[in-house]
């Protein structure tokens, strides 16, 4: 064979694409992808080939010279790419562990505006700071207190910072020994996190005179003119944004504001909504050295538990509705003009009295005339959404039963819809932003219900939108699955021409016991009155309902007059229906239960369970659920007290035998609700197998009206006020 002369290579060639220098070898066959050549009349000579083939020394020589010169050639480039992509990011861990305080400091220096995430771990825990910005200089700098049983040992700090597409991380270790250094406690003490250069990724780039921190849960709270905008996220800063008249009285250590606020306005030790709670340092886990401060936004259980919304309680983060025991809090300063002594002083318990100048939400709308001042709205609506609705789940599997509030985009038609999620913790209601969201339904002609459509564990929502805008509006059945932190995109599983949303009822409810929620659609039998009532099932297989066919019809119900409920009635594991219809035209019109149990392919014909001649339909509520965790469901009526308004509210239960209906039992009753104007949902919120009463109520007169949720738990025989968890 002829001695080869090589040339140099005349381009990099990819290892996947053809090129100049990938082909066929000589032999037909392909040439590995990857492998470098050099091409000279055709011939194709690999790196092995130089070594494997006669090849004289001078020439082997100049060919590996010509790949060594286009291999730096090909690598410079990808060299010069990565380093664009990569950000230098140094970091530094600073402790200050003296007998007064066991501080950490954490250093960032990256570039300037970069984003970066700080995080902590020690003893297999591990504590997250929210986003920081970095400042004009590149430097970031969060301080915090340990907690005096804070594990000893190693602990070990990250940071990783981007800007665009540059991205860079760093992480370091310090063997630190926490107080005698037996503790196992937490890494960072309760309201400690201060920021000493940068800024919380929620208040960068904000408009001159405002600043805004991250909702535990998803959201942003921001306020305008706030004197402490340089402390956003940090307790004081959110306190004076609440309550914006002391301004100019209060200062950014909280351990003062008790003294500030002696002589210039009114302060005492009685619990009031609308006060600001102070906790002395180190009272009830506050930071040690600064100690803590909270708005009150209701106060329950006669006065001994306080519900508060506060910053920094989660590093940096502003958390709504942790309840706390009254005698941890050293004192409290009410609002101008409130009678100090009285609890609940500034408004009524679970209605924070609204706050001139402020704007919680960030919605445009202050606190003073916002409806709804911790849920964004527009000021069309008062600040509030419109038309809202209200369901109940375990959105998320954790064995407790959370509420979806399904509310409108805006004015007009279609108004579009958000699902927003508050998942409960066992003890309250915590904001878990939105979930889903679509701009092509309208809420006010559409329905929605809540089941676990696709038994993954997660309950879903299903939303039924009309067809058409004639009568009959036709159902489209869009079911949007949960992911457990959000809702997937709505899809569609069924539809029926022939059903007219506003004149028929939906219920979910597993008629099969397969496990799977299946869809019942209530339909009118005529236009009259009675409508007479068709009950046809819509099974679900995982991912898409089939039709079934008609179940059961009944020619004397009225279904614009009737309530319908589904629940397992006899603990056979399928679920079957309530009719509650009326007795007769008069108030009060009487109450008949109807039992329409499932055989798992139709519904045997409606049996009376019980009734009530003293209730009033259309003025009650009903809801099905086990209250005493017996595997029988049983039947809720929420029955009004009095005539006036509010109406009050009685809460009756009726438990279920298996056959029928029990007395009615009066398991606990409010006098400053209004039945009619309320919502009641039935989850277990406490995860104990029975199930909880939640009363969404009226925040204010008028419309929109906001929304409180007050929990009511159940003991299996009774109902406890455990106070407002929440509201919107």
């Amino acid at each position: 064979m002829a001695d080869a002369a090589v040339t140099p290579l005349d381009q990099c060639t990819s290892a996947h694409a053809p090129g100049p220098g990938y082909g066929a070898s000589q032999a037909g066959t392909a040439r590995p992808p990857g492998r470098p050549s050099l091409e000279r009349r055709g011939l194709h000579v690999t790196l092995a080939s130089l070594f494997a083939r006669r090849v004289p020394p001078r020439a082997r020589a100049s060919a590996l010279i010509a790949l060594a010169v286009a291999a730096i050639a090909c690598v410079a480039p990808a060299v010069s790419a990565a380093k664009s992509r990569t950000a230098k990011v140094r970091l530094t861990a600073i402790p200050s562990l003296t007998a007064k305080q066991h501080s950490l400091t954490m250093a960032v220096r990256a570039r300037p505006g970069a984003t970066c995430k700080l995080s902590v771990r020690a003893a297999h825990r591990r504590a997250a700071f929210p986003p920081l910005a970095t400042d004009a200089r590149g430097r970031g700098r969060i301080r915090w207190q340990v907690p005096s049983n804070g594990p000893s040992g190693v602990w070990r700090f990250a940071a990783s910072c981007s800007q665009g597409r540059a991205r860079g991380a760093r992480r370091t270790r310090r063997h630190l020994r926490i107080g005698r250094g037996l503790g196992s406690g937490a890494l960072i003490a309760h309201s400690s996190t201060e920021v000493l250069q940068g800024t919380f990724l929620a208040n960068a780039g904000g408009g001159l005179g405002r600043s805004c921190g991250h909702v535990v849960g998803g959201g942003t709270v921001c306020f305008t003119n706030n004197p402490l905008f340089g402390s956003a996220g940090r307790s004081t800063w959110y306190a004076l944004g609440r309550r914006p008249d002391l301004g100019g009285v209060v200062h950014a250590d909280a351990r003062t504001w008790l003294a500030d606020a002696r002589g210039k306005t009114a302060e005492g030790t009685t619990p009031a909504a609308g006060a600001i709670a102070v906790w002395l340092p180190g009272a009830g886990g506050a930071d040690r050295l600064h100690g803590h401060v909270a708005y009150v936004s209701a106060v329950a259980d006669g006065g001994k538990t306080v519900v508060v919304d506060e910053a920094n309680w989660v590093p940096g983060l502003v958390s709504l509705g942790r309840r706390v025991r009254a005698t941890e809090i050293a004192g409290y300063i009410y609002r101008p003009g409130a009678d100090a002594g009285s609890p609940g002083a500034g408004g009524s318990a679970g209605t924070p009295a609204a706050l001139p100048a402020a704007d919680t939400d960030g919605d445009g709308v202050a606190d003073v005339a916002d409806a709804c001042p911790l849920q964004a709205g527009s000021p069309a609506n008062a600040g509030c959404p419109t038309g809202s609705r209200f369901l109940f789940g375990d959105f998320n599997a954790d064995g407790r039963d959370d509420v979806a509030v399904v509310t409108a985009k805006h004015d007009g038609h279609p108004s579009g819809v958000n699902y927003n999620v508050l998942t409960s913790t066992g003890s309250g209601l915590t904001p878990a932003g939105v979930w889903g969201t679509a701009d092509d339904v309208d809420v006010p002609s559409s329905r929605f219900v809540s089941g676990d459509f696709d038994n993954d564990g997660k309950e879903d929502i299903l939303a039924v939108t009309a067809r058409h805008d004639r009568h009959p509006s036709g159902a489209t059945y869009s079911v949007l699955t949960s992911t457990g932190s959000k809702f997937n995109a709505a899809r569609q599983w069924s539809f029926s021409e022939d059903v007219d949303i506003a004149a028929s009822r939906f219920l979910s409810a597993d008629t099969t016991n397969d496990a799977r929620d299946d869809l019942v659609v209530v339909s009118p039998r005529s236009a009259g009155s009675p409508s007479g009532a068709d009950y046809t099932v819509l099974a679900s297989t995982g991912s898409a309902f089939n039709n079934t066919g008609l179940w059961g019809s009944a020619a004397d119900v009225d279904i614009a007059a009737s309530r319908f409920l589904s629940g397992d009635l006899n603990n056979d594991a399928r679920d079957d229906l309530v009719v509650v219809t009326p007795r007769r035209a008069t108030h009060p019109s009487g109450a008949t239960y109807n039992a329409v149990t499932s055989t798992g392919s139709k519904f045997n014909s409606p049996a009376a369970w019980g009734g009530a001649d003293s209730v009033d339909v259309a003025g009650s509520r009903f809801a099905v659920a086990d209250f005493n965790n017996d595997g029988s469901e049983d039947l809720l009526a929420v029955t009004d007290r009095g005539a006036g308004s509010p109406s009050g509210a009685d809460y009756n239960v009726l438990t279920s035998t298996g056959s029928a209906f029990g007395s009615p039992g009066v398991w606990s009753f409010a006098d400053g609700i209004d039945v009619v104007g309320s919502r009641f949902v039935t989850p277990d919120l406490t995860g104990e197998g029975r199930s909880d009463v939640v009363a969404v109520t009226a925040r204010r007169a008028g419309a929109p009206s906001g929304a409180s949720y007050t929990a009511l738990t159940s003991s299996g025989s009774a109902f406890t006020n455990a106070g407002v968890w929440g509201f919107s």
